[in-house]
């Protein structure tokens, strides 16, 4: 009998977007940005959707960029077991990084 694949959720500052509506600005590169897009798709990963703010990094320059580098992505697996996950935006603070809440509601098991 085949392996049941485990829920995976990874996270973080990827330090790369995926698309240019992810980017404030229209100084955008899709090279990495689609090697970066291969790897999601290769390993079937979903982004969850992040509420309360539309970038999670800003520079510090008088006409600021601003860019989501910072997400949150999981599998089919991960999404079946926990269907309540949501990521909230936090306060920046003295940051250039948004923080990222991740909260989750364990629903019994569906099988």
């Amino acid at each position: 009998m085949p392996k049941k694949p485990l829920p995976i959720l990874i996270g973080g500052d990827f330090n790369i977007m995926r698309n240019s509506r992810e980017k404030n600005n229209d100084r955008f590169s899709d090279r990495w940005p689609f090697l970066f897009s291969v790897v999601i798709d290769n390993f079937d990963l979903m982004k969850l959707n992040m509420t309360d703010r539309q970038f999670t990094w800003v520079n510090s320059l008088p006409h600021p960029t601003y860019e989501k580098l910072d997400m949150a992505l999981m599998t089919a697996e991960w999404e079946f077991k926990y269907p309540l996950v949501t990521v909230h935006a936090l306060d920046r603070g003295i940051s250039n990084h948004t923080p990222l809440l991740l909260t989750l509601e364990h629903q019994p098991s569906r099988e």
